[in-house]
């Protein structure tokens, strides 16, 4: 994990978490409340990455 943060989105409580794998870089928004996953995204080693809905 490199980093965990909390942040509002939407007009909702999220926890932004930033981590990494092998393959490269991985983000999330978690709802603070529920647990929710309510956006995510990756991007490859090569930087070339996969847009998640981070909105």
């Amino acid at each position: 994990m490199i980093k965990v943060e909390l942040d509002e989105e939407g007009g909702r409580a999220v926890w932004e978490v930033e981590a990494q794998d092998g393959a490269g870089d991985l983000e999330a928004l978690v709802d603070a409340f529920t647990g929710e996953i309510v956006g995510q995204g990756s991007e490859d080693v090569e930087g070339a990455g996969q847009g998640g809905d981070d909105d």
